[in-house]
């Protein structure tokens, strides 16, 4: 596999001002919290963990897991 191939590139950089990074560490809070409460709610759904193709017999895992953390 070449270099130019591959799919994360060091070689790049963007220069931002301290506004967008604020804005961007911020968006990516609140998207992080999003994801967390839709894992919340599908884990606490078994309509939904069965529309995720969870596999039943890893649900009590599953609950347990997310429960404890």
């Amino acid at each position: 596999m070449c270099e130019t191939d591959s799919y994360w590139n060091e070689k790049g950089q963007a220069e931002i001002s301290q506004k967008g990074e604020k804005e961007v560490l911020e968006a990516s809070w609140v998207l992080h919290n999003m994801a967390l409460e839709a894992v919340d709610k599908v884990v606490k759904d078994d309509n939904l963990l069965r529309l995720f193709n969870i596999n039943e017999h890893l649900w009590p895992a599953v609950k347990k897991n997310w429960n404890d953390s």
